[in-house]
């Protein structure tokens, strides 16, 4: 039995030990809670000008507070234009979804990144927000890889017939409306990602399941 100034002593180290470690914890928490506060205040910013600028045609995503609007943001915004009509996407088409992108991704530069897209445009007309006989999947993939050279790629999508594997790019079959199999994917596909783009199930039911990709550490 250990004497009552011993176990005195005993209480009062492992007090003290408690409080260091409720410290250094603490203070691991707010770093990254700093951390996660600065990225979700940029993806706002990135869903809020998507947002409006799939709701008006009018909107000038430079004018948005936040994101990136220099000469550098500038030439990576018609970059990656022209990359997509190259390679047949509609992101610079039919939407101005490169204003954007090319916003975000330019403070990249040539720096190494992981990206993934889900939904590679499928041109299956008995799929589900397919992009008509006239689609091209995986022009995107293809563009994000041709503007950065030491970017890596990856894709998914629920048309498993479209899926392929080039230089930098690799793809896989998830299925959105399932949550098991957007687990799945992210175990299959290791982040972290510094972006990922949802352009696959244009609906609710999709668009829930695949938020816990922030949970699952993918997102960077």
């Amino acid at each position: 039995m250990w004497k009552n100034d011993d176990q005195q002593k005993m209480s009062t180290l492992v007090r003290i030990a408690g409080r260091l470690g409720l410290m250094t914890g603490y203070f691991e928490t707010m770093i990254r809670a700093k951390r996660l506060q600065q990225r979700q205040e940029a993806e706002a910013v990135a869903l809020e000008a998507i947002s409006a600028m799939s709701n008006s045609s009018f909107f000038d995503v430079r004018s948005h507070e936040g994101m990136p609007n220099d000469r550098v943001s500038e030439s990576t915004v018609k970059d990656l234009q022209k990359l997509f009509e190259q390679r047949g996407s509609d992101k610079s088409t039919r939407h101005n979804y490169h204003e954007v992108y090319g916003r975000i991704l330019s403070v990249r530069g040539s720096a190494k990144f992981n990206l993934m897209e889900i939904g590679l445009g499928t041109n299956n007309l008995r799929i589900p927000s397919n992009m008509g006989k006239q689609g091209s999947p995986g022009a995107s993939l293809r563009a994000f890889r041709d503007w950065c050279a030491s970017c890596y790629v990856y894709g998914a999508d629920v048309d498993p017939d479209i899926l392929f594997t080039e230089e930098r790019i690799n793809t896989s079959f998830v299925d959105q409306r399932d949550s098991e199999s957007l687990r799945v994917l992210f175990k299959q596909f290791v982040g972290p990602f510094y972006l990922i783009i949802d352009d696959g199930y244009h609906h609710p039911v999709a668009g829930f399941p695949t938020r816990p990709a922030r949970t699952l550490g993918a997102l960077r």
